[in-house]
C-alpha cells in the first residue's frame, strides 16, 4: 500500500486499488468490496465443507512473502498460536496456485486471488474465518483526474454488484 500512496500523491497515479484498512485526509477513499480468505487446495485433496484454522499448523503451506495479505494471514494463525509451515512463497497468485495445483502444499489466500475455476484446485471456506481484506479505491482529494473519478465510480458500481464468498 504505501508505494501505492506515495504514487497517487507524487502524481504518478491517478487512481489505485488498496487493501485497507487504510486511512489517508490527502486521498479519497471507498471501500469496493470486502474479500474472504480460502484455503485453495489440490483437486486430488479429500472434499471438506471447511477446513478447521488449527488444521493448518501441521500441513505444508504454500504463501505470499511480505504484503499486506501475507500479514492479515501470519496475523489471524498467530493469533490462534499456529507457527505457520512455508515450503514456497511468491507474490505472483500464479505461482501460488501453480505450486498448491502441483500437490507442494496448500494456500491461504483472498478468494479474489484465486483463478476459482482451475479444474485443478478446490477452494474451501475457513472455520474460523480470517477477518476478511477489504479492497478499496483512492484518489487524490486535492486533484482527482476526471477518468480517474470515473473509474473509482464504475469500480464501486461493480463492487455493488459482487458476490464474494
Amino acid at each position: 500500500n504505501t508505494e501505492l500512496i506515495v504514487g497517487l500523491l507524487t502524481g504518478q497515479l491517478d487512481a489505485s486499488f488498496l487493501v485497507g484498512p487504510v486511512t489517508d485526509d490527502r486521498l479519497t477513499i471507498d471501500k469496493v468490496c470486502a474479500d474472504p480468505f480460502v484455503v485453495m487446495r489440490a483437486a486430488s485433496a479429500p472434499v471438506r465443507s471447511s477446513i478447521a484454522l488449527a488444521d493448518l499448523a501441521d500441513v505444508p503451506l504454500v504463501g505470499h512473502e511480505a504484503c499486506v495479505c501475507h500479514e492479515m494471514v501470519e496475523e489471524g494463525m498467530r493469533d490462534a498460536g499456529i507457527r505457520a509451515n512455508y515450503v514456497f512463497r511468491s507474490n505472483d497468485n500464479a505461482a501460488v496456485q501453480a505450486m498448491v495445483r502441483a500437490g507442494l502444499g496448500v494456500a491461504v489466500m483472498p478468494l479474489l486471488a484465486i483463478h476459482a475455476d482451475d479444474p485443478a484446485i478446490q477452494v474451501t471456506p475457513l472455520e474460523p474465518a480470517l477477518p476478511q481484506r477489504s479492497l478499496l479505491i483512492a484518489v487524490p482529494r486535492d486533484r482527482p483526474a476526471p477518468t480517474a473519478v470515473r473509474f473509482m465510480e464504475r469500480s464501486l458500481a461493480a463492487g455493488r454488484h459482487m458476490v464474494v464468498g
